[in-house]
């Protein structure tokens, strides 16, 4: 949020001759900044934002007029900073802002001139954001780029495939902003899901890339987050089948076989919780083991008679599942080995 300081330009209007008509352009516009950071940064239904705004359009006037000082409009720009910083105002931040403002009061301008006033404020405004928002210029993959410099969402798909695996889809969307890529690929028993986000501010992207990820791989470069996951299937399989050994009839499976399954293949259990509505039963379990996370989901219809014979076994992007009747049940194993590896060899 913090921006340049503009000293050195103040330094250059203080040594040159008929700074003034630069100087006030300068100040106005560093108010029309502030415009922009408050309609992006703070809360529609903070009870503050309008008379923020108030005070943000007095001290653009203010300045337009050249009726701000250097120090008082300084003064406030860093206040605003440091209050609008958590998205949001609080009393306290109100009145450092009421005192710093105190000077650009605009009661005394007529409405047709103030209205004239705000429509070069929302021009400059316009001209801040295009400005601050305007397309990055990438080099692309190809270009020897990182991944910041990736043209998406066509260079994600050519990684993938370059480091050996099959892209099975890929689609983009962009949602306030933000652009998301998502490609599904597979190797073998192994599937993966890369996802590369792009955001507007590389601060955005950073608290993304922070947040703890268990099973994930996550790689980020300047404003764009890239986020691999992959399943193993044999190891979903092996873990379904040994739950549900092929001739079992699903139905009697509980909590306790489950956990025991587990176990047995070296999981340690983290959570197992159990859910009945009605002839309707749930278990969800989850497990680590060595840096690889299973979890199994059962979905058991108590009203149906159980019956192994008709049964379904299906290995769907990495998760593996089996069918009887209305009841199911779907392990997956997520594996963080082979997402490093993939993401190495991406960025490659």
């Amino acid at each position: 949020m913090r921006r340049a300081p503009w000293i050195l330009l103040v330094m250059a209007c203080i040594l040159s001759i008929g700074c003034g008509e630069i100087w006030r352009d300068v100040q106005a516009r560093s108010f029309s900044e502030l415009t922009v950071e408050l309609q992006d940064w703070i809360d529609l239904n903070d009870p503050h934002r309008e008379e923020v705004q108030s005070m943000i359009e007095n001290g653009w006037i203010a300045a337009h007029e050249g009726r701000v000082g250097f120090l008082r409009a300084i003064a406030f720009e860093v206040a605003f900073e440091d209050c609008a910083e958590d998205g949001m105002f609080d009393d306290a931040e109100i009145k450092l802002l009421r005192g710093k403002s105190a000077g650009f009061s605009g009661s005394t301008i007529p409405d047709d001139r103030r209205a004239r006033l705000m429509e070069r404020k929302a021009a400059m405004d316009a001209e801040v954001r295009a400005k601050r928002f305007a397309p990055i210029q990438r080099r692309g993959r190809r270009g020897g780029g990182d991944l910041a410099n990736w043209k998406l969402p066509d260079d994600v798909q050519d990684a993938i495939e370059s480091a050996g695996w099959e892209v099975e889809r890929c689609r983009d969307d962009e949602i306030d902003g933000i652009l998301f890529v998502f490609c599904n690929a597979r190797k073998g028993p192994l599937h993966a899901e890369v996802q590369v986000d792009r955001y507007p501010r590389i601060e955005d992207a950073r608290a993304i890339a922070e947040a703890p990820r268990a099973t994930a791989t996550v790689r980020q470069d300047g404003d764009t987050v890239m986020t691999v996951t992959v399943l193993d299937g044999q190891a979903a399989i092996t873990l379904r089948d040994a739950i549900v050994p092929k001739g079992d009839t699903l139905n009697k499976l509980r909590a306790g076989p489950v956990q025991a399954a587990l176990r047995g293949g070296g999981w340690d259990v983290e959570g197992c919780d159990p859910i009945k509505d009605g002839s309707l039963m749930q278990v969800s379990c989850a497990a680590k083991q060595r840096g690889r996370q299973a979890l199994v989901d059962v979905v058991l219809e108590m009203s149906v008679a159980g019956d192994a014979e008709g049964e379904e076994r299906i290995l769907r992007e990495g998760q593996a599942t089996v069918v009887q009747a209305s009841s199911s049940l779907t392990a997956s194993v997520t594996d963080t080995a082979p997402a490093n590896e993939l993401v190495e060899a991406i960025l490659k």
